[in-house]
């Protein structure tokens, strides 16, 4: 079964790191709403959501996909880039347990979580060398919605029908169309909150198959 490792959103959210995004107030209680239908989401498409208790000191710590990278023969913690960052990864390690062996990156060595999905790959060619993923089929972002590439695929499994749905933030309008145009079923939420942190539908997750721990 597919199994999504989620945390709540901080309280100080507002203190998240920023690398290109100008700082706007996130809506602390907006944002725990929209990360709550996106739980609900996840759920509806058959995910089992595995919720860690909130990091009240840690402002980023509700992205969690930056805290691992899950393969099927283990999880592997990072040294995450920012120092600040890096205390999120002891509850990920705790609950990452119970599914995987785990790997431990050691210092000077850094590294971030992040995803690959199937063959198909959206991609902003303004901001990435696409001569890399030769073989995958590439599809292009509208260039009004240079960050729509951030797209999470689900493989559902409801009442036996296995699917693809694709979660894309509802404000990529033009790119919904564009993947539905291709046969994509896709589910649109918002996370407007999380785009102010530069955030999307993949980081507040860490979504792998596992069957269920041990009790």
């Amino acid at each position: 079964m597919l199994i999504a490792i989620t945390r709540p959103v901080s309280p100080s959210i507002n203190r998240c790191e920023l690398t290109f995004h100008n700082k706007e107030l996130i809506d602390v209680s907006k944002a725990a709403a929209q990360h709550a239908a996106y739980e609900a989401c996840l759920r509806q498409l058959g995910v089992r959501v595995v919720s860690l208790a909130v990091e009240t000191d840690l402002p980023d710590a509700v992205f969690v996909e930056d805290a691992a990278v899950v393969v099927d023969e283990a999880a592997v913690i990072p040294v995450m880039g920012a120092p600040s960052r890096r205390p999120e990864t002891d509850g990920i390690a705790s609950a990452l347990a119970e599914y995987r062996p785990l790997k431990f990156l050691e210092s000077p060595a850094t590294l971030d979580g992040g995803d690959v999905g199937r063959n198909s790959i959206l991609v902003n060619r303004e901001w990435v060398d696409v001569k890399q993923f030769a073989g995958f089929e590439l599809i292009d972002v509208p260039a009004e919605e240079p960050a729509a590439s951030n797209a999470l695929l689900i493989e559902t499994a409801i009442e036996g029908v296995r699917e693809d749905v694709v979660i894309v933030p509802s404000a990529f309008p033009r790119t919904i169309a564009t993947l539905e145009a291709r046969g994509f079923i896709v589910k649109a939420i918002d996370v407007s909150e999380f785009q102010k942190a530069e955030g999307g539908v993949t980081c507040k997750s860490i979504i792998f198959n596992a069957a269920e721990p041990d009790s």
